[in-house]
């Protein structure tokens, strides 16, 4: 069997399982995967060896300055290759070979950042206050002044993924329940909450947008397409600078962060925290009772410290 076409149908179940832009990582990884045993004049799959040749090819990126979550990524994606070739009975690796693998795989991983990059949260209540001001005075602002102050609080109040938000349609906004079903990773579907500054902001925005028919999306770009997530990352940079804070960064995934840790700390519920995000396992959800209870225990230690 060619490696090509044993990509080729890993990439078919990837396609059926994953989002698109974890299809798109992964067709990445694996068009290095194979360009990398191209350089061995490695074309067919009995040429392989297991797990000899996955590690060679973690041992490669790791050679080439990949960053380690591009790292990460990468050898998992070249890992399903060799998880559908096994279950395929296209090759076969030991118990040993497995723990060789795992433990290589995990010296060439590099360190990856597992806390979130939560933002100044005063800075981003800053950002809010001047978001909504735009947003209140709608009329006399630009279109795209007040789509990006719209998309701003929507992240901040709603916690989504900037792919989730460019993918909303008109129909998936229910105004009267304050919700809107988004579609997440692996096209996962849930219904996320908003609350009252975000029902105001979607309906000034819907005033100064007009009614239009048969609109790609919700969001929209000046020309009336679709908006990418690349828009909607200059959005949050232009009002970053409208409310004169030069030199602070944030992004609209920082934006999730700070949903999240904010969320938390108002409610403590992890189960619920994980159901609004959207998040698969809760180990992920966990990360941000890590920084709150850090914070916590910042802010304690200043009570104290005051007194020396």
């Amino acid at each position: 069997m060619k490696i090509r076409d044993a990509i080729g149908r890993v990439l078919v179940m990837i396609d059926a399982t994953k989002s698109k832009a974890t299809y798109t990582t992964y067709e990445s990884g694996l068009c290095k995967f194979e360009r990398y045993l191209w350089n061995d004049e490695i074309y067919k799959v009995e040429h392989l060896q297991v797990p000899g040749t996955w590690i060679g090819y973690a041992e490669h990126l790791a050679s080439l300055g990949y960053a380690p979550r591009s790292r990460t990524v990468y050898n998992a994606a070249a890992k399903q290759l060799l998880d559908w070739l096994v279950l395929h009975e296209h090759v076969t690796i030991s118990e040993h070979g497995q723990m060789h693998y795992k433990h290589a795989i995990s010296t060439y991983k590099g360190k990856v950042r597992t806390d979130p990059k939560v933002p100044d949260l005063e800075k981003v209540a800053a950002i809010s206050k001047v978001a909504m001001h735009v947003i209140d005075n709608w009329q006399v602002n630009s279109y795209v002044e007040v789509r990006d102050a719209t998309i701003f609080m929507f992240l901040l109040e709603t916690g989504c993924r900037v792919g989730e938000v460019v993918e909303i349609k008109t129909e998936d906004i229910d105004f009267e329940g304050m919700s809107v079903v988004v579609t997440g990773k692996g096209d996962k579907t849930r219904n996320v909450m908003f609350g009252a500054k975000t029902y105001r902001a979607l309906n000034n925005y819907d005033l100064r947008k007009g009614s239009i028919q048969g609109l790609p999306a919700y969001f929209l770009s000046c020309r009336k397409s679709k908006l990418t997530t690349h828009g909607v990352r200059l959005g949050v940079k232009r009002l970053v600078l409208r409310a004169k804070l030069y030199g602070f960064k944030l992004t609209p995934h920082m934006l999730r962060h700070a949903f999240a840790t904010i969320a938390l700390d108002r409610t403590g519920n992890l189960a619920l925290i994980q159901d609004l995000l959207g998040h698969a396992s809760p180990e992920t959800t966990r990360v941000y009772a890590r920084f709150t209870d850090r914070v916590k225990r910042s802010e304690y230690d200043q009570i104290w410290n005051e007194d020396e």
